[in-house]
């Protein structure tokens, strides 16, 4: 435990220096404090309200396994296995991957749930002030938007924090596109270092949330195009070419891995797709399930399904889908949305094209598969913070209000704004 304590307070002094330059002393210390406060919320909801869920099956699991390891059971080869050896934990290998993870921090932080939940916080905190650096080095200043989207909106802050896989999936997309969007917009500082942080970003979500890195891959991509574009092609037929060529090559390279790997076959990915719907539709209670989409309609009607499934992903639920108190809470969001939308101020000082294009056509794709996929508002909460962070930080970047967390003391008697 005293261990686990030290290694505690030496990564959060760490993400303290990192961070300081960015809010300067006290105001890090805040967002520092409402990052853990805010992963603590849905743990102790969960562990000693409820007493059961997620958290419990990921301390049980680990706990075992840490038993074993301190038992004889060598660490590398329990690393090393694809799938539970001993069918302990659920057959998808995302689940077995994180108590994996869980298991090890157990073996360095005297095994102690909450420690580790702390300590997912900060990697969480770090991820954040990542983005900011990043996006920072090419001109854009998204620290008060990174307030709001990551500390202040209560999905995102209380999800994307403490021990949870959206946790660890959230900071994975924000280390990728920090790492990302800077490189692709042609900056080489320090280039060895992001492309490698790239690299581990895409592993956590590869084994995390794979559909999010192959949902991110073709729009980075097409960022990257449109940058040779923008810079090197001024005749429009030479602008046209390059542009097929680089869509063959996606469908190419997409044809070619779908093939190469059973998981990724296009049938078995269709079916895995309709599955979990039908799963999550039979578990729900019919007023839950979100309107249009209590079963899958067949090629082509369901682009059509699509499309409402992406405005129920990203707007949902709609006042005439609230029937409990929990999804009158969760309709406060998108009403916050949409204020934000009609009230902020187009500026030529938005997200540049090369930003803001592909990622809106990351949230709208998106949000249609998983809400496609996971047609109920509560598990919708959650699994969408692939994409609504995204979201909110389009509608609220430069918006005025957020002037107001500007003109904070915490943030005026530490850094010039």
């Amino acid at each position: 435990m005293l261990v686990g304590v030290f290694i505690l307070l030496i990564f959060g002094w760490a993400c303290w220096q990192f961070s300081m330059p960015v809010f300067g002393t006290r105001a890090t210390l805040v967002l520092m404090s409402m990052k853990v406060a805010a992963g603590m919320i849905a743990m102790v909801y969960y562990m000693e309200v409820r007493h059961e869920g997620d958290l419990f099956y990921y301390n049980e699991k680990a706990t075992e396994y840490l038993e074993d390891i301190r038992s004889g059971y060598a660490v590398w080869d329990f690393l090393a296995q694809e799938a539970d050896p001993a069918a302990r934990a659920t057959p998808q290998n995302r689940t077995f991957f994180f108590v994996k993870v869980i298991t090890v921090l157990y073996l360095m932080l005297g095994s102690s749930i909450w420690f580790i939940g702390i300590l997912f916080s900060f990697f969480s905190f770090l991820s954040v002030i990542y983005l900011i650096k990043r996006m920072q080095s090419i001109g854009i200043d998204i620290r008060w938007s990174a307030i709001l989207v990551f500390f202040l909106w209560p999905s995102i802050a209380i999800w994307g924090s403490g021990l949870s896989k959206e946790t660890l999936m959230l900071a994975g997309v924000s280390v990728f596109l920090g790492a990302a969007i800077p490189i692709a917009s042609g900056s080489r500082s320090n280039w060895f270092l992001h492309v490698a942080l790239l690299i581990l970003a895409s592993l956590v979500l590869t084994k995390l949330r794979i559909f999010v890195l192959l949902s991110l891959l073709p729009f980075l991509f097409g960022a990257v195009l449109f940058k040779v574009l923008q810079k090197y092609m001024q005749r429009l037929a030479w602008r046209w070419a390059l542009g097929i060529a680089g869509i063959i090559l996606i469908v190419s390279f997409v044809v070619a891995f779908s093939y190469s790997d059973t998981s990724f076959n296009p049938g078995y990915v269709v079916k895995a797709f309709a599955d979990n719907h039908a799963a999550i539709v039979a578990q729900s209670m019919p007023e839950h399930v979100v309107s249009g989409l209590e079963t899958l309609w067949e090629w082509p009607q369901i682009v059509l399904q699509a499309m409402l499934a992406a405005m129920a992903g990203m707007l949902g639920p709609f006042p005439w889908e609230v029937n409990s108190t929990s999804e009158i809470l969760i309709l406060l969001e998108p009403m916050l949305l949409l204020t934000l939308f009609f009230t902020n101020t187009p500026t030529k000082a938005r997200f540049p094209m090369l930003v803001w294009l592909p990622l809106l056509g990351y949230v709208v794709f998106t949000a249609a598969m998983i809400t496609l996929s996971t047609p109920n508002y509560g598990s919708l909460s959650r699994y969408r913070l692939a994409f609504y962070p995204m979201l909110a930080f389009l509608v609220s970047f430069k918006h005025p209000w957020l002037s107001k967390i500007s003109k904070l003391k915490i943030f005026r008697s530490d850094i010039g704004v």
